[in-house]
């Protein structure tokens, strides 16, 4: 994965992936754990030298997994934020929502 996302990203900034996840709300715990395994890896990666010598940065933002906040966030990390490159949502529901978004 690490070596694909090199060849995605050819600048010296740093590489900007976005996170959907539940960070309130009734599935938090979820998204408690799948922001501990990102971060874990984050750190490693990084340690390690990034993505082509580039660090890595994780754009988190709470869906709270909300089909409407989902899009919303989703809409900012694409527009706003300009990552290009986006893990989650863990919900059904979100993904549904997010679908028609992805892509474009």
């Amino acid at each position: 994965m690490v070596d694909f996302l090199g060849k995605i990203f050819g600048k010296k900034e740093a590489v900007k992936i976005g996170n959907l996840t539940p960070l309130s709300g009734d599935y938090a715990y979820y998204g408690e754990w799948e922001k501990r395994g990102i971060d874990l890896a984050l750190g490693e990666i990084n340690k390690s030298g990034g993505i082509n010598g580039r660090e890595v940065e994780i754009v988190r933002v709470d869906d709270r997994a909300d089909p409407v906040a989902c899009v919303e966030a989703l809409n900012g990390l694409i527009h706003i934020h300009k990552v290009q490159v986006i893990v989650g949502p863990i919900g059904s529901d979100s993904v549904i929502a997010d679908a028609p978004l992805i892509g474009r």
